[in-house]
């Protein structure tokens, strides 16, 4: 079963903005009543398949490039341009072994399918290569770019531009992998490495803000939010003037945009400067379906405040029994707000056990809410075995995550509240497990 990872190897390679037709046509077997999903940077489109297997659609892009093909868990990338009509056969329970790829554009999209199985380790067992010291790492690193680079050299039939724009991409991936060295490192060993030198006099600086390559390079986009930092420990409004000042030297609307959007989900400031922040990102965005989504964030900010009812919840735990916050009243909750990416989150797990076990037996609960995606539920669930986390574990997936994040102000995470007996905010800002400040806090609690 090929299962393609989207946020590293979806690239898109932007010539012209005329509308493209192409045609994709096929048999699959072994399934029945499903369709496929076409889907690419701001593109999406179902292609139906009959009783019998077969399928076909001829519809319109605005951009050549690589594209996902993706049908229940097996997906691979094709490329799409100008008079492109594939034909792709294959036996769902056999995918990658019984896929075939004919027609116009089909040497491009073989070189894909080779370039995904090179890297197909990478994106199942990322643990391999990032649980490596520093020097082990780098010829890992090395291996992968040196074989990719071979494969795109001997492949034929390959555009000039496509090779150029393939080699960018290539030097992007590999950026990006250095730049999450250490962060990675920590996460999968529960160690944290020493400042990794050799791994940081690789990584580039600096991006140019000012080039195709957002739109061909899923990789380029990825380094976007780890170049592009404001220093908001300077404070808020200092992060703010270096925001405006960095953006006037910025043409694209696009990438100005992509790094507002990211900027909006992992930069938390001083709460008391939240608003001001917010305020300069819709003066500074011109997506207006985002801008909608900020100010919807800002109304329940308005409505997230000390000694106002928290926000009720429903969700299934671990067990698949559902938690809800009225079932919890009657006792103090210490509210995290996490997930399993993200390691700030689990560096604070240890210390969190200590304070579960610290107050254990006294009246107070502590409630953990992941937003993961419902299809990281079982990583999820093993995570909570292996590192033996106790309280009460709830998985929101993505039919709650964005009511969650949105209704409790959750810009970043980890995020930590307290919640009263009778299921009032005391605190939207708590002390993270790590802080001494939440012992204290905790202990001045009445009646706890």
């Amino acid at each position: 079963m090929r299962k393609i990872a989207t946020t590293f190897f979806l690239f898109v390679f932007s010539f012209c903005f005329s509308m493209i037709n192409v045609k994709i046509s096929g048999k699959i077997t072994n399934i029945k009543n499903t369709q496929i999903i076409i889907s690419g940077y701001n593109f999406k489109t179902e292609i139906p398949v009959n009783n019998d297997g077969v399928f076909k659609k001829e519809f319109g892009i605005e951009r050549p490039g690589i594209y996902v093909f993706s049908i229940g868990e097996n997906s691979l990338l094709i490329f799409l341009e100008e008079n492109s009509d594939l034909k792709i056969e294959t036996d769902y329970k056999n995918f990658d072994e019984a896929l075939k790829i004919e027609g116009n554009g089909s040497d491009v999209n073989r070189y894909y399918i080779e370039k995904s199985n090179l890297y197909f380790t990478l994106r199942k067992y990322p643990e391999d290569i990032y649980s490596k010291n520093e020097k082990d790492f780098l010829k890992a690193v090395d291996t992968l770019t040196a074989k990719n680079t071979k494969l795109l050299e001997n492949t034929k039939n390959l555009s000039p531009l496509f090779v150029k724009l393939e080699k960018n991409d290539i030097f992007y991936g590999e950026q990006y992998l250095l730049t999450n060295y250490e962060n990675n490192y920590f996460y999968y060993t529960e160690n944290k490495p020493p400042k990794a030198k050799l791994v940081d006099s690789r990584i580039v600086k600096n991006l140019n803000y000012n080039t195709d390559d957002f739109i061909h390079s899923s990789n380029y986009r990825n380094l976007l939010p780890h170049k592009f930092n404001v220093p908001f420990e300077k404070g808020t409004t200092n992060g703010i003037q270096f925001l405006e000042s960095e953006f006037s030297k910025i043409n694209s609307p696009e990438i100005k945009n992509y790094i507002l959007n990211n900027l909006f989900r992992r930069i938390e400031p001083d709460k008391k400067s939240t608003l001001l922040l917010y305020n300069s990102i819709l003066s500074l965005s011109s997506d207006e379906k985002f801008k909608k989504e900020v100010f919807e964030r800002i109304e329940n900010l308005n409505n997230f405040n000390v000694g106002s009812p928290a926000p009720d919840f429903e969700l299934e735990d671990q067990f698949g029994e559902k938690v809800s916050l009225e079932s919890l009243k009657g006792k103090y909750i210490y509210l995290d707000i996490w997930a399993t990416w993200c390691g700030p989150c689990l560096a604070e797990i240890p210390h969190l056990k200590k304070i579960e076990e610290k107050f254990r037996n006294r009246n107070i609960s502590f409630v953990s809410i992941s937003t993961d995606n419902s299809s990281e539920f079982e990583k999820w669930k093993k995570m909570l075995y292996k590192k033996k986390m106790t309280g009460i574990q709830l998985f929101a997936g993505d039919t709650f995550k964005t009511k969650i994040i949105s209704e409790y102000s959750a810009i970043a995470i980890p995020k930590f509240v307290l919640i009263d007996p009778n299921g009032i905010l005391i605190n939207i800002d708590a002390p993270r497990p790590s802080n001494p400040k939440l012992i204290k806090t905790l202990n001045n609690l009445s009646g706890l």
